[in-house]
């Protein structure tokens, strides 16, 4: 017959009765834990901001020089438009361009803008060349939720040109400056 001791009999019984409480308990735990929680709100807000990079340099029409010429046109296209816009899914933003009231391109000049995105997701489509004039006119479409960046060439590249309208209406040594406004809107 083995016989067991009654230290090893109360060790044994010490360790069940510790792991059978231990067994009872924890789930009594997990049934006892508190929390607290609240709730935060957040939006997006709309963004519309639009920028330039500088000015453009001197743009200098060249008249004919014979008869059979038609001269120099001028082409500026170190500026770059850059610009930032949120909206809703099926919103969609416009950006117009015009010279103020006062301002106008040399005597038988005309000045051509085209702005060419550079092609990311959801700056626009170009409008193509615009002729400059008082009147808003729409140089790119279709701008989604996006940021242009406002680095040298991140934006729109703006390619401005002065061409010669009319030779015999050139005024030699004329020399205008002129605003361009920029604006970037809801379409409509």
């Amino acid at each position: 017959m083995i016989k067991v001791s009654t230290i090893g009999r109360k060790m044994y019984s010490a360790h069940f009765s510790f792991f059978l409480l231990l067994f009872l308990l924890f789930p009594c735990s997990l049934l006892f834990s508190q929390q607290a929680s609240h709730r935060i709100v957040m939006e997006v807000a709309e963004v519309c901001i639009v920028d330039v990079s500088g000015n453009p340099g001197l743009l200098r029409v060249v008249p004919p020089g014979n008869p059979e010429s038609e001269g120099q046109n001028a082409l500026d296209d170190s500026v770059y438009l850059h610009y930032t816009s949120t909206v809703s899914a099926q919103k969609r933003r416009t950006i117009t361009v015009r010279w103020q009231e006062t301002d106008s391109s040399p005597a038988g000049c005309f000045l051509m803008l085209e702005a060419l995105p550079s092609g990311q997701k959801n700056e626009g489509m170009p409008a193509g060349r615009v002729i400059l004039s008082r009147e808003e006119q729409i140089l790119i479409t279709g701008i989604e939720s996006c940021a242009t960046g406002t680095g040298q060439t991140q934006g729109a590249r703006l390619v401005y040109r002065l061409v010669i309208r009319a030779a015999d209406h050139l005024v030699p040594g004329e020399r205008l400056a002129a605003t361009v406004v920029f604006t970037l809107t809801d379409s409509t």
